[in-house]
């Protein structure tokens, strides 16, 4: 059977025996297929190329590494760089996204909703007291403002994806209006980088696990806080 993607010879075999899934959600520029087996777990094959993204997986896939022994993440099957291509492939986590979760607990009430809020919040604070002194990732405010400037240059802003308050900006307006707050104070904790509802798992409750790690690493917890709380407003979950 042929896969719809290239993938190394010594994963042929075990690839060929599955189902796959496209799957089309995310803007990262990745193909990625779920592959689903009836005899065990799913998992996930995700596959980029360019120096650009190709450069992302392996920031994820190290960082999938370094937190296998801290936090739930998806465990690393395979991987590999041939050329100008990688792919990752790794084992699915249990439950289901967290915002399918508030979907469903929309139409149960209030209550159900600040349920999942609060495990998400409890998560979130784990990992926040996380211990940093081994941290090998950084991605604090100078890091991310360096890359941010990088990208605006190179032109690889979607300007057109900017939110309701700054519609009709430029890329470099964004930037002159961070560089008017500079210097900006911050802790330091380990984040997730992208804590969005789509990235957490939940399953009866409790948080299973997070996916889309690769910009995990010390920086401010308002990193993470500001993309839930963003999220969690789409679900009336306000202060």
């Amino acid at each position: 059977m042929r896969t719809p993607l290239s993938v190394p010879d010594a994963w042929q075999a075990w690839c060929a025996g599955r189902r796959w899934i496209r799957i089309t959600d995310g803007e990262s520029g990745a193909q990625v297929y779920a592959l689903h087996s009836s005899t065990g777990p799913s998992s996930f094959i995700k596959q980029v190329s360019g120096d650009e993204l190709r450069g992302a997986l392996r920031a994820e896939h190290a960082r999938l590494q370094w937190l296998a022994d801290r936090v739930h993440v998806p465990r690393v099957l395979g991987y590999v760089e041939h050329g100008n291509t990688a792919t990752l492939l790794t084992e699915a986590l249990s439950g289901r996204s967290a915002r399918d979760e508030l979907v469903e607990a929309e139409a149960l009430g209030v209550h159900a909703i600040a349920a999942t809020a609060s495990a998400l919040g409890a998560w979130l604070r784990a990992l926040h007291q996380q211990p940093l002194d081994i941290c090998p990732f950084d991605v604090g405010f100078a890091v991310r403002l360096l890359e941010g400037r990088r990208r605006v240059a190179a032109g690889l802003v979607d300007e057109v994806d900017f939110d309701e308050a700054r519609r009709g900006w430029r890329a470099t307006d964004v930037v002159e209006a961070i560089d008017a707050l500079l210097p900006l104070p911050f802790e330091r904790v380990l984040t997730h980088g992208d804590f969005s509802l789509d990235n957490v798992f939940v399953e009866r409750g409790q948080v299973t696990g997070v996916l889309d790690v690769g910009r995990a690493g010390v920086a401010d917890p308002y990193q993470d806080l500001a993309i839930c709380w963003r999220d969690l407003g789409e679900f009336g979950v306000s202060a």
